[in-house]
């Protein structure tokens, strides 16, 4: 395993015994918030903002803020910067979510027409497709689809103010140029592939994604979130990427500052 701090800040960590407190506590706060499918992603994001199982290339002039795992080789092109850990290969540090099997998706397609716009209600559908500049409004609940595929210029408007909002593509999800996943609440939107997911150039995504295919991200792409790939990612040129890992529901909020409050009792 190659690991490699670079000269930039990496992002705090919490250390034993407050970190094993909150790995706890995230574990039991996901449980509660996830529903009926608690089970099914069980992860630890650890500050790392693009994990793979298999290789990852960073185009150049783009900037990872937050650390980066890749099971095989990480190629980082001229002037690409990552600001947390940089760790290759294998045994590797980074924790390697589980994901549980996707649920069936079902008969009715979905789609938006150019320009259109549509409010879609929470359930299980076929496949989705779009016209360019079409947008897609979802609340919470959760979404499967068989296949996703969002024209250029398209809007994911998630509105994750009444709850998370979880999207499983049973097999892949394609994004044209443009295209912006937008996640307009406090809460989670979180987006899990059968297959592959790609994006085209200039996209801007606000999501939690995770691929048990491979990822490809154009250039100049805006990412904020994370993002895990059972195989290879690629990052074209002047992307960025920024961690920010799940924003825990209002009772873990309150299961997390009772584990503070008993770790600060132990330290007395």
């Amino acid at each position: 395993m190659n690991r490699i701090t670079n000269d930039e800040t990496t992002p705090n960590r919490p250390t034993s015994p407050l970190r094993f407190a909150l790995i706890g506590t995230v574990a039991l706060v996901a449980a509660l918030s996830n529903g009926a499918r608690a089970d099914l992603i069980n992860d630890i994001p650890d500050g790392y903002a693009v994990r793979s199982q298999g290789s990852v290339s960073v185009g150049a002039n783009a900037r990872i803020a937050g650390s980066l795992g890749a099971a095989g080789n990480a190629s980082l092109a001229n002037g690409a910067v990552v600001t947390g850990d940089l760790s290759t290969g294998t045994p590797y540090s980074w924790h390697t979510p589980s994901i549980g099997g996707l649920p069936s998706a079902g008969s009715t397609n979905v789609n938006v027409a150019k320009n259109g716009s549509l409010a879609l209600d929470a359930g299980i559908y076929d496949k989705f497709t779009s016209g360019s500049s079409a947008t897609l409004t979802l609340t919470a609940g959760e979404y499967v689809f068989s296949s996703f595929d969002l024209a250029k210029a398209g809007r994911l408007l998630a509105d994750t103010s009444t709850g998370d909002i979880k999207i499983y593509v049973t097999n892949k999800l394609t994004s044209a140029s443009e295209t912006i996943y937008d996640n307009i609440g406090g809460g989670n939107l979180t987006i899990v592939t059968g297959g592959s997911a790609s994006f085209g150039s200039k996209s801007s995504i606000e999501a939690l994604l995770y691929s048990l295919g491979s990822q490809s991200f154009g250039s100049n792409t805006l990412f904020n979130g994370l993002t895990w790939a059972g195989g290879s990612v690629s990052i074209g040129q002047g992307s960025e990427f920024n961690f920010a890992g799940p924003v825990p529901a209002p009772a873990g909020l309150a299961l997390l500052g009772a584990a503070a409050a008993l770790t600060r009792r132990r330290r007395r």
